[in-house]
Protein backbone atom coordinates (compact mmCIF):
# COMPACT_ATOMS: atom_id res chain seq x y z
CA UNK A 1 0.00 0.00 0.00
CA UNK A 2 0.98 3.63 -0.68
CA UNK A 3 0.04 4.60 3.29
CA UNK A 4 -1.00 4.04 6.32
CA UNK A 5 -3.99 6.82 5.75
CA UNK A 6 -5.72 8.46 2.66
CA UNK A 7 -7.04 12.18 2.45
CA UNK A 8 -9.58 12.83 0.10
CA UNK A 9 -10.65 16.33 -0.94
CA UNK A 10 -14.37 16.73 -1.67
CA UNK A 11 -13.45 18.64 -4.95
CA UNK A 12 -11.15 16.08 -6.05
CA UNK A 13 -12.39 14.04 -9.12
CA UNK A 14 -10.41 10.10 -7.55
CA UNK A 15 -7.95 9.43 -5.82
CA UNK A 16 -5.23 6.41 -7.04
CA UNK A 17 -4.03 3.91 -4.33
CA UNK A 18 -1.02 1.99 -5.19
CA UNK A 19 -1.24 -1.49 -4.11
CA UNK A 20 1.79 -3.70 -4.77
CA UNK A 21 2.50 -7.49 -4.61
CA UNK A 22 5.92 -8.59 -3.11
CA UNK A 23 4.93 -11.75 -3.36
CA UNK A 24 7.66 -12.91 -6.08
CA UNK A 25 5.24 -16.40 -7.38
CA UNK A 26 2.04 -16.02 -6.68
CA UNK A 27 -0.56 -13.34 -8.58
CA UNK A 28 -3.38 -12.19 -6.22
CA UNK A 29 -6.77 -10.86 -6.22
CA UNK A 30 -7.50 -7.18 -5.10
CA UNK A 31 -10.62 -6.31 -3.87
CA UNK A 32 -11.52 -2.64 -2.43
CA UNK A 33 -13.84 -0.67 -1.21
CA UNK A 34 -15.17 1.81 1.23
CA UNK A 35 -17.11 1.68 4.32
CA UNK A 36 -18.81 3.43 7.40
CA UNK A 37 -15.93 4.32 9.98
CA UNK A 38 -18.73 3.10 12.63
CA UNK A 39 -21.73 1.44 11.36
CA UNK A 40 -23.28 -0.51 8.60
CA UNK A 41 -24.54 3.29 6.81
CA UNK A 42 -23.81 3.49 2.88
CA UNK A 43 -21.14 4.97 1.93
CA UNK A 44 -20.70 7.96 -1.07
CA UNK A 45 -17.89 6.44 -2.75
CA UNK A 46 -16.97 3.44 -5.89
CA UNK A 47 -13.99 1.77 -6.08
CA UNK A 48 -12.79 1.02 -9.48
CA UNK A 49 -11.99 -1.20 -10.34
CA UNK A 50 -13.85 -3.33 -7.35
CA UNK A 51 -11.71 -6.50 -7.89
CA UNK A 52 -8.25 -6.92 -10.00
CA UNK A 53 -5.73 -8.85 -10.30
CA UNK A 54 -1.64 -8.29 -9.29
CA UNK A 55 0.41 -10.28 -10.77
CA UNK A 56 3.94 -11.41 -8.88
CA UNK A 57 6.49 -8.62 -7.97
CA UNK A 58 3.80 -6.27 -9.63
CA UNK A 59 2.21 -2.76 -8.45
CA UNK A 60 -1.59 -2.38 -9.66
CA UNK A 61 -3.57 0.46 -8.61
CA UNK A 62 -7.32 0.94 -6.85
CA UNK A 63 -9.07 4.24 -7.57
CA UNK A 64 -11.76 5.76 -5.49
CA UNK A 65 -14.25 8.53 -6.37
CA UNK A 66 -16.23 10.76 -4.50
CA UNK A 67 -20.13 10.63 -5.54
CA UNK A 68 -21.75 12.75 -2.89
CA UNK A 69 -22.10 16.48 -2.62
CA UNK A 70 -20.02 18.92 -1.31
CA UNK A 71 -18.84 19.05 2.48
CA UNK A 72 -20.13 22.32 4.18
CA UNK A 73 -16.86 24.16 4.89
CA UNK A 74 -14.45 23.09 8.11
CA UNK A 75 -15.62 19.72 7.85
CA UNK A 76 -13.77 15.91 8.26
CA UNK A 77 -15.45 12.96 7.87
CA UNK A 78 -13.72 9.50 8.04
CA UNK A 79 -13.97 6.34 6.41
CA UNK A 80 -12.88 3.27 5.67
CA UNK A 81 -10.69 2.24 3.02
CA UNK A 82 -10.94 -1.37 3.13
CA UNK A 83 -8.48 -3.82 0.45
CA UNK A 84 -8.82 -7.78 0.39
CA UNK A 85 -6.01 -9.70 -1.05
CA UNK A 86 -7.48 -13.11 -2.12
CA UNK A 87 -4.52 -15.94 -2.92
CA UNK A 88 -4.50 -18.01 -6.06
CA UNK A 89 -6.16 -21.46 -5.32
CA UNK A 90 -3.85 -24.16 -5.47
CA UNK A 91 -4.70 -27.47 -7.52
CA UNK A 92 -3.44 -30.12 -4.98
CA UNK A 93 -5.30 -32.94 -3.89
CA UNK A 94 -4.14 -32.34 -0.19
CA UNK A 95 -5.56 -30.25 2.55
CA UNK A 96 -4.96 -26.69 2.15
CA UNK A 97 -4.94 -23.22 4.36
CA UNK A 98 -5.83 -20.11 2.57
CA UNK A 99 -5.57 -16.57 4.13
CA UNK A 100 -7.60 -13.88 2.52
CA UNK A 101 -6.37 -10.84 4.37
CA UNK A 102 -8.23 -7.36 4.46
CA UNK A 103 -6.29 -4.39 5.73
CA UNK A 104 -8.20 -1.12 6.55
CA UNK A 105 -6.71 2.03 6.25
CA UNK A 106 -8.35 5.43 7.23
CA UNK A 107 -10.05 8.01 4.50
CA UNK A 108 -10.31 11.17 5.45
CA UNK A 109 -13.02 12.85 3.38
CA UNK A 110 -12.27 16.80 3.57
CA UNK A 111 -13.91 20.32 2.52
CA UNK A 112 -11.58 21.32 0.21
CA UNK A 113 -11.90 24.86 1.78
CA UNK A 114 -11.08 22.83 5.28
CA UNK A 115 -8.90 25.64 7.05
CA UNK A 116 -5.22 23.96 7.51
CA UNK A 117 -4.66 22.00 10.65
CA UNK A 118 -2.94 24.19 13.70
CA UNK A 119 -2.26 21.92 16.39
CA UNK A 120 -1.96 25.19 18.53
CA UNK A 121 -5.97 24.92 18.60
CA UNK A 122 -5.23 21.15 20.56
CA UNK A 123 -5.82 22.33 24.03
CA UNK A 124 -4.12 19.85 26.67
CA UNK A 125 -4.60 20.61 30.58
CA UNK A 126 -4.28 18.97 33.88
CA UNK A 127 -7.76 19.00 35.38
CA UNK A 128 -9.18 16.87 38.34
CA UNK A 129 -10.77 14.29 36.21
CA UNK A 130 -7.56 13.65 34.75
CA UNK A 131 -5.33 14.67 31.56
CA UNK A 132 -7.79 16.33 29.27
CA UNK A 133 -7.17 17.02 25.78
CA UNK A 134 -9.66 19.90 23.50
CA UNK A 135 -9.90 19.31 20.25
CA UNK A 136 -10.79 23.10 18.47
CA UNK A 137 -9.89 22.07 14.86
CA UNK A 138 -12.27 20.29 12.06
CA UNK A 139 -9.64 17.59 11.87
CA UNK A 140 -10.21 14.18 13.22
CA UNK A 141 -6.91 13.39 15.97
CA UNK A 142 -4.94 10.32 16.12
CA UNK A 143 -3.10 10.13 18.95
CA UNK A 144 0.13 7.50 18.66
CA UNK A 145 1.32 7.91 22.40
CA UNK A 146 1.10 9.68 25.26
CA UNK A 147 4.75 10.07 27.30
CA UNK A 148 4.30 11.49 30.80
CA UNK A 149 7.91 12.07 32.03
CA UNK A 150 9.51 8.83 30.10
CA UNK A 151 6.39 6.67 30.73
CA UNK A 152 4.73 5.27 27.37
CA UNK A 153 1.09 5.11 27.65
CA UNK A 154 -1.27 4.00 24.60
CA UNK A 155 -4.18 5.83 23.41
CA UNK A 156 -6.50 4.08 20.86
CA UNK A 157 -9.91 5.84 20.08
CA UNK A 158 -9.94 8.81 17.20
CA UNK A 159 -10.46 11.75 18.46
CA UNK A 160 -13.13 14.06 16.82
CA UNK A 161 -13.60 17.28 15.93
CA UNK A 162 -14.84 19.85 17.99
CA UNK A 163 -14.29 17.11 21.14
CA UNK A 164 -13.08 17.25 24.62
CA UNK A 165 -11.72 13.94 26.03
CA UNK A 166 -9.82 12.71 29.31
CA UNK A 167 -7.04 10.63 27.70
CA UNK A 168 -5.99 9.65 31.20
CA UNK A 169 -8.20 9.30 34.53
CA UNK A 170 -5.45 10.03 36.83
CA UNK A 171 -3.83 13.59 36.94
CA UNK A 172 -0.35 13.62 35.49
CA UNK A 173 1.81 14.73 38.97
CA UNK A 174 4.77 14.94 36.51
CA UNK A 175 6.11 18.43 35.18
CA UNK A 176 6.10 17.22 32.04
CA UNK A 177 3.33 15.57 29.44
CA UNK A 178 3.88 15.10 25.44
CA UNK A 179 0.84 13.73 23.93
CA UNK A 180 2.27 12.78 20.16
CA UNK A 181 -0.36 13.14 17.08
CA UNK A 182 -0.34 11.53 13.61
CA UNK A 183 -0.17 14.05 11.01
CA UNK A 184 -1.51 13.01 7.50
CA UNK A 185 1.93 11.89 6.43
CA UNK A 186 2.19 9.53 8.94
CA UNK A 187 4.89 11.37 11.11
CA UNK A 188 4.77 12.33 14.62
CA UNK A 189 3.80 16.07 16.10
CA UNK A 190 4.25 16.19 20.03
CA UNK A 191 1.83 18.78 21.77
CA UNK A 192 3.89 19.23 25.07
CA UNK A 193 2.51 20.20 28.26
CA UNK A 194 4.79 21.55 30.98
Amino acid sequence: MGGTRFVYNDNAREISIPVLNTDKEKPYLIQSWVSAFQGNDKTPFIATPPLFRIEPDSTGTARISYTGAPLNSNTEVVYWLNIKSIPPVEKSPENQLQLVINSQFKLFLRAHDIEPLNFNNVELSKQNQGLVLKNNTPYHLTIKHIFIDDKRHPYDPLIQPHQEVVLLKETPTSQKVTVQFINDYGATVDKVLN
